[in-house]
């Protein structure tokens, strides 16, 4: 069923998400060296775990670097919450 005011609701929430994401993936840019930080790619996203032990919602990010390293690390929040 198509509800007008749900349709707000869920693009306010996806808004923030973005919001989230972009704000992450500044933060862990302005992380890296300056000399290193060109050609650099972070991807921000979020995983939902089953786990009973984890949190529901965690915030994965990923850098590659052009050299071919990189790393990943996860935060037990949601993005717009980090």
């Amino acid at each position: 069923m198509f509800l007008p005011e749900d349709d707000g609701a869920s693009r306010k929430a996806e808004d923030a998400r973005n919001a989230g994401y972009a704000q992450v993936e500044a933060w862990s840019l302005d992380l890296i060296p300056a000399d290193i930080r060109t050609g650099a790619i972070v991807s921000v996203q979020e995983v939902q775990c089953g786990d009973p032990t984890c949190a529901p919602i965690d915030t994965a990010v990923t850098i590659v670097f052009e050299s071919g390293g990189g790393g990943m690390f996860g935060i037990p929040a949601e993005a717009k919450d980090v």
